[in-house]
């Protein structure tokens, strides 16, 4: 398809470079979520506090973040994406410096809170603007790509990068240096981010379904819009299955990974966070496989069915082994149960996509997307508390273990029953 070039360049160049810097800004949000799981032992030692005041902490990051998502979609759909992801960005930053400066578990937990304020303002606003330059057809697939390598980028820096770095300068110039980079990171969206490709002067880039779906008819006022969203019942099949597995994914591997890993697995503190980074790697891998293998396959309940399967037989391989792993199988495991997690969001927002008109698009992923981040801000200080029932020392043990990953067990359960509750012929 042909485009009227820009002053400052072509079609694709602009799309690249929106695409690389939306990358980017979800990639330090990613980063910023899963720090806590290399930083989790330097962080109660420094301020002397239990494994439920750790997942409290760092738990504060999903409360304000669940909460932003049905309002960022609105905001998203009326202000755009630019805007937006650029005040996520600065938000994020500032509030990263205060956490890294942070004399008590309460200020901590604020700084922690205001990060997660700012950063919900980032996944929505991007699938947003992906949809304006991508064509439907494609949008699966940017939509994936985006999550993947930000996914991928997000835990790897989090895990051997991250720990490395606080061996060296400590946690708290650490979180600097990450607030530093969150920063430029809002500059650069802000220099180069559009919401559409009209904003450059190209003509209308989406002319089919996205350009009919564009003009169709919905609701005025945005009581009825999210009425219109929560009258669907494979919205609802998705939700439920999105938001029983993903927290799963962040209260482990965002908290509790990194002492899994060394105090039950008995891996060493930089093998562990070179573990982490190549289950980074794998993230990147999951959303760009199984969104080629999503694009083939007519069925979307399928896909949705396979994933929440997959995820319970890797919980109960956890459980079945009560902490008697080697070193490989330990980091098999690690990698396999990283990969599952991540895979999916994708196929989720995309399923969601279809079910509505683009101009409320944003509005519907949002509210999808708000389920997993509230449960995630639950599930965290629920598995602190799980932990420090059976715990007698600072750190958890095996067997302290084995009832989160009853719970984790339970909870992925219901998302196969959800996912087995999707309507087969509109999820096609």
């Amino acid at each position: 398809m042909c485009h009227r070039p820009s002053l400052y360049g072509s079609y694709s160049f602009h799309r690249t470079m929106i695409f690389c810097f939306l990358t980017l800004a979800y990639a330090l949000a990613f980063l910023h979520r899963m720090s806590p799981a290399v930083v989790a032992t330097e962080i109660m030692r420094d301020f002397q506090s239990s494994s439920a005041i750790m997942g409290l902490l760092a738990s504060a990051y999903f409360y304000p973040y669940a909460f932003m998502q049905a309002p960022c979609g609105i905001l998203t759909d009326k202000l755009g994406t630019r805007k937006l992801v650029t005040i996520a960005l600065v938000m994020a930053a500032l509030s990263c410096a205060v956490f890294s400066m942070s004399e008590s578990v309460t200020g901590a937990f604020l700084s922690r809170m205001s990060v997660g304020f700012g950063l919900a303002l980032v996944l929505v606003p991007a699938n947003k603007a992906l949809a304006r330059w991508f064509t439907p057809k494609d949008f699966i697939l940017a939509a994936s790509t985006l999550l993947a390598i930000a996914t991928g980028a997000g835990v790897l820096l989090a895990g051997t990068p991250l720990a490395l770095l606080c061996s060296a300068v400590g946690w708290r110039n650490s979180f600097t240096g990450i607030a530093g980079l969150t920063l430029l990171a809002g500059v650069g969206v802000w220099l180069f981010v559009r919401d559409t490709p009209q904003d450059l002067g190209f003509s209308q880039q989406q002319k089919d379904n996205t350009e009919k779906n564009e003009n169709t008819l919905h609701p005025t006022g945005h009581i009825k819009t999210i009425s219109l969203i929560l009258s669907k019942r494979n919205f609802w099949s998705v939700a439920f299955t999105f938001m029983l597995t993903t927290p799963i994914f962040f209260s482990f591997a965002g908290l509790w990974a990194g002492v899994y890993l060394t105090e039950v697995g008995g891996l060493s503190h930089t093998t562990m966070g070179t573990v982490i980074s190549a289950s980074g790697l794998l993230s990147a891998a999951a959303p760009i496989c199984f969104a080629s293998i999503a694009r083939k396959v007519a069925s979307r309940k399928s896909m949705v069915v396979a994933i929440a399967a997959i995820t319970l037989l890797t919980l109960i391989w956890a459980i079945l082994r009560n902490g008697s792993w080697s070193g490989l199988e330990i980091s098999l495991w690690f990698g396999i149960f990283s990969f599952v997690c991540t895979a999916p969001p994708g196929l989720y927002f995309t399923t969601v996509k279809e079910l509505y008109p683009l101009a409320i698009s944003g509005t519907a992923t949002g509210l999808l997307y708000a389920m997993p981040m509230l449960l995630s801000a639950l599930y965290q200080p629920l598995v602190g508390w799980l932990l420090d029932t059976g715990q007698e020392g600072l750190l958890p043990t095996a067997e302290t273990f084995q009832p989160v990953f009853l719970f984790f067990c339970l909870s992925a359960a219901a998302a196969l029953l959800a996912a087995l509750s999707m309507n087969e012929k509109q999820a096609l």
